[in-house]
């Protein structure tokens, strides 16, 4: 853990419930921009790859960007996955 984190974490024992309320709102915010961020590098038609729960690697294309994940078809069949963008990673055609 870095000196950053481990800073942060002394600092949030230190709050009261009503401080650590306001906290948890400025993260929920920040996680929602940054995912809303990751979102946007992707593009319906883009191909991508990620791993199913197995860890087996399946090939695909972007076919619905939706507000929390991305709809996937599947190559070599007619499966349609749900994946959160953090998962995916665009291909070369």
């Amino acid at each position: 853990m870095n000196e950053k984190l481990t800073t942060l974490y002394g600092t949030i024992a230190q709050l009261n419930y009503e401080e650590a309320y306001e906290v948890q709102d400025a993260l929920a915010s920040r996680i929602e921009l940054l995912e809303m961020q990751q979102r946007q590098t992707f593009s319906v038609g883009d191909r991508v790859i990620f791993d199913d729960k197995r860890g087996i690697p399946m090939k695909g294309e972007i076919i619905k960007i939706m507000r929390k994940n991305i709809k996937v078809k599947i190559d070599e069949s007619f499966q349609v996955w749900s994946v959160h963008p953090s998962f995916l990673t665009v291909v070369n055609p």
